[in-house]
């Protein structure tokens, strides 16, 4: 997986960390990788907000979730969600998403 590469993870975990609000709502957020992913991790952000504010992402509830790499305009499960971040790296949702392939 390249730094950039397209995924959409797809969940129904709550829409505000520590908290029930939307708990099995099924959403999706579109992602990119970013950093330097690996084979035991690859961590994902908002393109938009590049983890400098509050964005798309995993959240609370949506750990297993699976997450779809673009490959070829297919959408193919390459991985599950494992944990989220806040924005900048703090506690909650809406920063980094991290996927086990």
């Amino acid at each position: 997986m390249l730094v950039g590469s397209h995924f959409t993870v797809v969940g129904i975990g709550s829409k505000v960390a520590g908290s029930d609000t939307g708990v099995g709502t099924v959403r999706a957020a579109p992602l990119a990788v970013t950093g330097r992913p690996g084979t035991l991790q690859v961590r994902l952000v908002d393109p938009q907000t590049q983890n400098k504010s509050a964005g798309m992402g995993a959240c609370t509830g949506d750990s297993g979730a699976p997450a779809f790499e673009d490959q070829d305009g297919r959408s193919v499960i390459t991985g599950v969600v494992s944990w989220s971040t806040a924005a900048n790296n703090s506690a909650g949702c809406g920063g980094l998403t991290g996927v086990t392939p």
